[in-house]
């Protein structure tokens, strides 16, 4: 083969190093993508340093390329990066609902309903319940609350039963 065809041989190869990274989906986490793209890049500096002029007039189009990539491939990140975040959030807002609940059921039966009102604004100052999640925590820590005043409600019953018993006998 002459100069000339070698040329244009190494220039279709260089051109098809950057159509390979112009066809890559940079949004996903698939790793034989990023090696498509590293052995692309690296195929490329093969070809450039084989035929610096005609790497030196594809440049533009192979910078573009590469940079399109790592821009849509930061942005997938950054989104995934978003959703364990939002996830993550999730998951420490139930921790503390279900904390919460918890410690509604762990009160004595002489906790008087002031003496509830720190879990109850703790739960208000959670907010309202973020979408994505059990929607039936509301209902379990309502019915916690029910629980525990019903608990009260007996024992004080109990107490005023035995005061008044107690006043009887003596």
């Amino acid at each position: 083969p002459t100069e000339e065809e070698r040329l244009a041989h190494r220039r279709a190869h260089l051109i098809k190093a950057i159509q390979s990274i112009e066809d890559l989906n940079a949004s996903t986490d698939d790793p034989e993508v990023l090696a498509a793209f590293k052995d692309a890049k690296t195929k490329w500096d093969e070809l450039a340093r084989e035929a610096p002029g005609e790497a030196e007039k594809l440049e533009a189009e192979y910078s573009k390329a590469t940079k399109a990539f790592e821009s849509e491939r930061k942005a997938f990140q950054d989104k995934l990066d978003e959703v364990a975040r939002e996830k993550e959030a999730l998951e420490q807002d139930k921790k503390a609902r279900l904390d919460l609940i918890a410690r509604f059921k762990e009160l004595s039966d002489e906790t008087p309903p002031e003496g509830m009102d720190e879990l109850r604004t703790a739960w208000e100052g959670l907010g309202p319940i973020p979408e994505g999640h059990d929607v039936d925590l509301q209902r379990r820590f309502d019915n916690a609350v029910k629980k525990q005043e019903g608990r009260h409600a007996d024992w004080k019953a109990r107490r005023e039963a035995r005061t008044d018993f107690e006043a009887l006998v003596t």
